[in-house]
């Protein structure tokens, strides 16, 4: 039935994805830039269909029933998205027609007025018009009940006019005032049929009056960080939405965020803002002339109905049946999206009626409902979306929020225990620090652009976001390597070879140059004789206390290695990476590698440390820590090979750094690895969880993985040579796509012999 139903729309142009022209148009008269289309779309959508029901036609059902056209919009948003002036910019070219609207209801009111005074026997009729039949404001703010049902029965006194009931900060009001709920509740009971029963109480006084055919509109505006974070207002929301609202209301769910564009002055600024508010007049001056016109031949026909089409009955049908099979087949049937899906085929026929009002039409046409359609599917999959963050847990709702509170410059939040508990990020405040630590994990797993660490005393977490660049800095300045170079050429001895070296370091402390650049020129660095560090130094002068930021690069000095520097550029091919060998350009086995960062590394001295020993860990390199002050050289000589790949990816920093502040948290600088004997056979014989990372290796970091896999069970778990090379062999084996057997054995197999 699905698939006939969903052929039978897809023929009659329901799925084109195109909004309705009227929609469309009435939509393009919100100038803003942050503002996305699907919102001003459903502020259009809203603000039509209000319009539309000022004349009270309601659709004559063919089962008898009179339908008012009406709408309940709810637009969740971020905070500073112009909602308010978004609706003002829609109302404006509606500005005459309601002018006219309230003209017509006052000639009403006057009549009315007259007719009281001759009954009264009274010549002055303006009394009985300022105290008794003065027309009701058409749009309201939230109210009481009782205030909301006595508004809708005044505008119901004359046969044009329907109210607008507008909250441009509805979860605040849901949070901290009963009266929107029972708003909620008016508005839901009057959407269907506009009809509302005498509620009695013991008092005359409070008993709220019968509402008979009359239309009530909504615009629901909120920030959908205050219901998804606040718990009295999600448990709130979830109660009032899934039971009244859900099924009647237009969804809009913004998960876009805009920015304004970037000036260079304010006077590009103030002519942003004054093209805003001229680039729609022309079309605000059509739609309001239009308007206008629809506005005088509707007048005359208030109240009469309007009728269906047999064709729309059709459509109907069809569209009745494909939204009760998505509910039933692809959605859950207890959430919310299925309920909302269910209900789409009135909504749209609400819409059509609005659209026949518009077009001057006595009845709904097919085109009317298809456009309807067009509108309703356009909205259709922001229920799912929000449920989805409705039902998130609760690390992945604390993830989200961090974000909210955050520095927009510097990504940095703290937030206390007590909050967390009060927004339901954890169950208690019992054993804070353990709670606080077992809800950063997975938030840190769900997370890939921040990192989380508990404070000392465990009554915080902070937060900062990573911020990836591709630009970085290099502070350099040229030496003078002829003497050392000299003296490694006629072999001197090591001492004066270590004085030389030692008379460089000298003078390397002074008149350095920072200087943008990119990770591949530093090739040129490389093939120069130089002093360089990643990082700056205030005035130029090399010193811990002068560091100034962070680094985008890093430098792991190689002094000791199993491995060649060529086989280390082989093994690094899926990072970007330079490889340069030291000053004795004929020892392969004492380097330096660059390897570019992802992100920009600020951190402390003892951070750093660990950061700097866990990424050499990682990728299976012998370092010695080096502080962020140390200084590195570079030495031109003909015949000295640079390795660089350029290409590939920088290393992702974010999870280096997670474990440099547990390290640092602990006190340690390095990961135990002394384990009892009993611990390393059962982590030797449990393969495929101890060396998880490199059976699971991504393709293009199989050989450093390799290598990691066989450093660890060699030196760190006692494996012979033998055991080392078949679990290799294995892992290799395990993967789709292995190193082929000349590979392996010249990179792998080679490096683990070597150590023997």
């Amino acid at each position: 039935m699905l698939d006939i139903a969903r052929a039978y729309l897809e023929a009659k142009g329901a799925f084109n994805s195109e909004p309705p022209l009227i929609i469309a148009k009435t939509a393009d008269t919100i100038a803003f830039k942050t503002v996305p289309d699907k919102m001003k779309m459903t502020i259009a959508a809203s603000e039509l269909v209000t319009f539309a029901s000022q004349f009270r036609r309601n659709i004559q059902h063919w089962d008898g029933a009179s339908v008012p056209i009406n709408a309940i919009s709810v637009i969740l948003t971020g905070s500073g998205k112009n909602k308010d002036s978004s609706v003002r910019a829609v109302r404006k070219i509606f500005k005459e027609s309601y002018s006219t609207l309230d003209a017509a209801r006052s000639e009403l009111a006057k009549e009315e007025a007259k007719r009281l005074a001759k009954e009264a026997g009274e010549s002055a009729w303006q009394p009985f018009y300022d105290s008794v039949t003065k027309p009701a404001p058409i749009f309201i703010s939230p109210t009481t009940e009782a205030g909301l049902v006595n508004h809708v029965n005044e505008l119901g006194r004359y046969p044009i006019g329907a109210g607008l009931l507008y909250s441009g900060e509805f979860g605040n009001e849901l949070a901290f005032s009963m009266d929107m709920i029972d708003n909620i509740k008016v508005i839901s009971e009057l959407y269907d049929l506009g009809e509302k029963e005498v509620k009695h109480t013991k008092g005359r006084e409070f008993r709220s009056e019968q509402i008979n055919g009359q239309p009530v509109n909504a615009l629901l505006v909120s920030s959908p960080q205050f219901i998804l974070f606040e718990e009295s207002v999600n448990k709130k929301f979830k109660l009032e939405f899934m039971t009244k609202l859900a099924r009647r209301c237009n969804f809009c769910f913004v998960t876009e965020f805009l920015e304004e564009p970037e000036f260079a002055t304010m006077e590009e600024y103030f002519d942003y803002r004054a093209s805003i508010d001229t680039a729609t007049s022309g079309l605000q001056q059509e739609l309001s002339s239009e308007f206008s016109a629809i506005t005088d031949y509707q007048i005359p026909l208030a109240g009469t109905p309007i009728s269906i089409s047999p064709q729309v009955k059709n459509l109907f049908e069809a569209y009745f049946k494909y939204n009760e099979q998505v509910a039933q087949y692809t959605l859950s049937p207890s959430s919310i999206s299925a309920l909302v899906r269910s209900h789409l085929q009135w909504k749209a026929l609400k819409l059509a009626g609005a659209l026949a009002v518009i077009c001057c039409s006595e009845e709904i046409l097919p085109e009317h409902y298809i456009d309807a359609i067009k509108f309703c599917e356009i909205l259709s999959q922001d229920m799912e979306a929000f449920e989805a963050e409705l039902n998130k847990l609760p690390y992945e709702r604390f993830a989200d929020y961090i974000q909210t509170i955050a520095d927009p410059v510097t990504g940095k939040a703290t937030i206390d225990v007590h909050n967390l508990k009060k927004k339901n990020f954890i169950a208690t405040t019992a054993n804070p620090k353990q709670k606080l630590k077992e809800l950063i994990i997975p938030a840190s797993i769900y997370d890939k652009l921040g990192m989380y660490s508990v404070s000392d005393d465990g009554l915080y977490i902070h937060y900062e976001r990573i911020h990836r660049t591709t630009a970085i800095g290099v502070s350099a300045k040229p030496i003078d390597n002829s003497k050392l170079f000299e003296a490694i050429r006629l072999c001197k001895s090591k001492d004066t070879i270590s004085d030389l070296k030692q008379t460089i370091a000298t003078t390397a402390v002074y008149g350095y140059e920072y200087e943008e650049a990119t990770f591949a020129s530093l090739s040129d660095l490389l093939q120069g004789n130089f002093a360089y560090s990643p990082f700056r130094f205030k005035d130029g002068v090399r010193g811990r206390s002068n560091i100034e930021g962070g680094t985008k690069w890093v430098v792991l000095d190689v002094d000791t290695s199993t491995i060649t520097a060529q086989e280390a550029h082989f093994m690094l091919s899926d990072i970007n990476h330079h490889i340069a060998l030291g000053s004795d350009k004929n020892n392969p086995f004492k380097f330096r590698v660059l390897l570019e960062l992802d992100s920009i590394v600020e951190v402390s001295p003892i951070i750093w440390r660990n950061f700097y020993t866990e990424i050499a860990s990682d990728l299976a390199l012998n370092v010695d820590p080096l502080p962020q002050s140390q200084i590195f050289y570079s030495y031109w000589e003909e015949g000295r090979e640079i390795y660089s790949v350029t290409d590939a990816a920088p290393i992702a920093v974010r999870d280096y750094l997670m474990r440099a502040h547990e390290l640092s948290e602990n006190s340690q600088s390095v990961v135990s690895k002394n384990y009892p004997t009993s611990q390393k056979k059962a982590l030797l014989a449990d393969k495929l969880t101890t060396f998880a990372p490199a059976f699971n290796a991504l393709p293009g970091e199989g050989s450093r993985k390799l290598i990691w896999a066989a450093n660890y069970a060699y030196r760190d778990l006692g494996a012979t040579k033998e055991e080392t090379i078949e679990l290799v062999r294995e892992i290799n084996n395990y993967w789709l796509y292995p190193l082929e057997e000349k590979r392996f054995d010249m990179t792998i197999i080679s490096q683990i012999l070597r150590w023997v």
